[in-house]
């Protein structure tokens, strides 16, 4: 006998579906339909057995007066008389797998349909029923649905509007026809949904003087057939901020044992309430979201909702900081606290599984920044931001890293914590500093070097003191560079930070490269190289390896640079990092230019200029056309080339880098010595030059010198 069971969260049209099924199939059923809504889930007492197996027997035929009053008497007669039969049998709104079975009729002839809230699992375990699981409907379906209600001129008239109703009723039937009945008699989609977005959707999505049409109504049936522990956990899980939560959010939020949260989010799923969209992760719908804040609001007390939002902060703060220390270790620099709870931290082998962590959980946790900021605690606000800065400054670079510092600035700066405000300044300085923001970034690192100074030698000022010298450097300040670096190495020496001490050798290495000083850059590189090998740091590693490589370069052994660049390549691939990546490729590209692979070069710098855009990295993407540019000249397209120069010095010049400027100017001369242009090329050599007369980079200023002589003695 086929048996299917339809579930799906409350209004999502499973009795609708049921009823157009049933009509579809009638012709395969000589003997009728029988039908019944069990009411499992309605105001008032579900139906009783004894009720139903009445209702069907009367149906079938039979005198009331000779239907049992003894339901398994009723139950056999029912059989007898579905015996031979083909009859469907549609079973509307079942609260339980108790409640159908009675009702099976047995007869190979016949077939079942259940409906219920509830996925029925009993059913499939024990009579082999196959579930069907129902959902929301697509944008599409849902505009179709609109269109068919509102008719065809509502739905031209206000396109857009009637997208965004179908969006906020959740793409859920019931809401959408509630929507749709109530603009039958108030024309205006766009000002319906004016008053969805302004007011309580649930309040709004109801029809005036009827209370069982609302979706507010049909998510009160299926919350109070819950047990107490389960409507306590789905109402918190309002209170989750991100798109979608794990048993051990779930544990967190609502104070529970992992086996304890798995077992109630198996409850809620049974009962469509929350949906496991892929292994081990739920998500609440937009309209089950507002009803269980509506619900939290209602039956929590302020302090109960202060203690879920604290400790699923803590578990978000804990899990994150070990992620973070696993992808770059010691990179949360603000103390972790202890929590209200025992927090069930993810336990991660390698950096794949902690970046694959992050990678998940990402939305979720920028959500997190922001409630903590927006209702507290203030304190995870800025933890979190904090323990997610290198995992968004190495791996994701764009605009949400500084998105999360400024909202842990702020909650820092509200709460007066002024240690909090430093790191969060020095994050927002290096990731200004990573998009050749160099005015922020300066006034940011020096704010929280102002602080770090104030406090003390420890190895926030050194970390303080290399980034803001790394700016200096990058923006042809060598002389400040290289004090604040000969600062954070004496300060790493005092204090014994290995790491510091190491990455302030790095730093001096590339001072000594731009102020030509090639022997002792390498023997730099080279100390530094040995201290973060020694400590395992893999990200430390292959960024001195780029430098060195670059070092080689200069030096013309482009044979020893290759290979680091490609090990620094290696490593930041298997690292799964993009910050510095970019500049990377075009160094590889700069390095087969000088072997004359202009196929190789191009590749590396295609790439560069890609990656660069992605990340948003200025410097790193007019270097990529400046590379570009060198390879489409020596190919004879110099019209390419100087189309190129062109965008690349337009970036330079609307970052501030005068140095990355000099340098395009000296291309651009090249450029245009090559096509007979001498005049211009005089000029833009002699620009070029000007730039570099108050000391700006010495190895900008020889290639500007060497450009110069080239087009004098022509």
């Amino acid at each position: 006998m086929p048996l299917v069971t339809l579930s799906g969260p409350p209004g999502v049209g499973k009795t609708a579906l049921a009823i157009h099924v049933a009509h579809g199939v009638s012709n395969r059923f000589p003997g009728g339909q029988l039908y019944v809504n069990l009411r499992g889930y309605a105001p008032g007492p579900p139906m009783s057995t004894v009720d139903a197996l009445t209702r069907f027997l009367k149906a079938l035929g039979v005198p009331p007066s000779q239907i049992p009053l003894d339901v398994e008497e009723q139950i056999t007669l029912y059989r007898s008389c579905m015996a031979g039969r083909q009859v469907l049998v549609v079973l509307d709104n079942a609260a339980a797998a108790e409640q159908v079975r009675p009702l099976l009729p047995g007869s190979p002839g016949c077939a079942v349909l259940v409906t219920s809230r509830d996925t029925l699992l009993g059913l499939t375990a024990l009579q082999g029923a196959r579930p069907v699981g129902l959902d929301a409907l697509s944008p599409d379906e849902a505009h179709r649905l609109l269109s068919e209600m509102l008719g065809a001129r509502a739905v031209l008239a206000e396109p857009e509007a009637v997208k965004e109703l179908a969006r906020l009723c959740a793409y859920l039937p019931l809401a959408l026809r509630i929507a749709a009945a109530n603009l039958a008699n108030r024309p205006g989609v766009g000002n319906y949904v004016a008053r969805l977005r302004e007011g309580n959707r649930l309040d709004v999505l109801v029809v005036d003087e009827d209370d069982e049409a609302a979706v507010t109504a049909a998510f009160d049936l299926s919350y109070h057939a819950l047990k107490p522990a389960a409507r306590q956990l789905f109402r918190l899980l309002g209170l989750i901020p991100g798109p979608d939560f794990t048993v051990e959010a779930a544990a967190a939020v609502a104070s529970l044992r992992l086996d304890e949260s798995q077992r109630l989010l198996d409850r809620l799923a049974a009962a469509n309430l929350v949906q496991q969209h892929s292994p081990g992760r739920y998500h609440l719908h937009d309209l089950l979201r507002l009803y269980a804040e509506q619900r939290t609001n209602v039956e929590e007390n302020p302090g109960s909702k202060v203690i879920a939002r604290s400790n699923l902060a803590a578990y978000y703060h804990h899990a994150s900081a070990a992620a973070s220390n696993t992808l770059s270790p010691g990179s949360v620099r603000l103390p972790v606290p202890g929590a209200g709870f025992v927090v069930t931290t993810p336990l991660f082998a390698d950096h794949f599984e902690a970046l694959a962590w992050l990678d998940t959980e990402r939305a979720n946790l920028i959500a997190a920044v922001a409630q903590a900021e927006e209702t507290g605690p203030l304190p995870a606000a800025w933890g979190l931001a904090d323990a997610l800065h290198r995992y968004f400054r190495g791996h994701r670079p764009g605009g949400e890293g500084v998105t999360i510092a400024r909202i842990g600035l702020t909650a820092a700066l509200r709460s007066g914590d002024r240690r909090a405000e430093a790191v969060m300044r020095q994050a927002l300085g290096a990731l200004a500093w990573d998009s050749s923001g160099y005015g922020e970034a300066v006034d940011q690192l020096s704010l929280a070097l102002a602080y770090y100074r104030e406090m003390g030698p420890d190895e926030a000022l050194v970390e303080a003191l290399n980034d803001i010298g790394g700016v200096y450097g990058e923006t042809g300040d060598l002389s400040r560079a290289a004090e604040c670096f000969e600062q954070a190495l004496d300060v790493a020496e005092k204090v014994d930070l290995p790491v510091g001490r190491a990455v302030a050798l790095s730093k001096l290495g590339t001072v000594n490269l731009a102020l030509l000083k090639h022997d002792k850059a390498v023997s730099l590189y080279e100390d530094a190289l040995a201290v973060f090998r020694a400590l395992n740091r893999r990200y430390d590693e292959a960024t001195v390896l780029t430098n060195l490589g670059m070092t080689r370069l200069e030096m013309g052994q482009a044979d020893k640079a290759l290979p680091c660049l490609h090990a620094a390549l290696d490593l930041r691939t298997e690292l799964g990092s993009l910050d510095g990546r970019s500049n990377l490729l075009d160094n590889i590209a700069m390095v087969y230019l000088h072997l004359d692979d202009l196929a190789q070069a191009e590749e590396y710098a295609t790439t560069a200029l890609a990656q660069a855009r992605e990340t948003g990295s200025h410097r790193a993407e007019a270097n990529a056309l400046g590379s570009l540019a060198e390879i489409a000249s020596r190919r004879g397209d110099q019209d390419l080339a100087m189309q190129r120069l062109e965008q690349a010095l337009r970036i330079a010049q609307e970052i501030e880098n005068r140095v990355l400027e000099a340098g395009v100017l000296t291309e651009l001369s090249t450029v245009h010595r090559k096509i007979g242009n001498r005049e211009r090329a005089l000029e833009l050599a002699r620009r070029a030059l000007a730039m570099c007369s108050s000391g700006l980079d010495p190895l900008v200023h020889k290639r500007a010198s060497e450009a110069l002589e080239l087009v004098l003695n022509d």
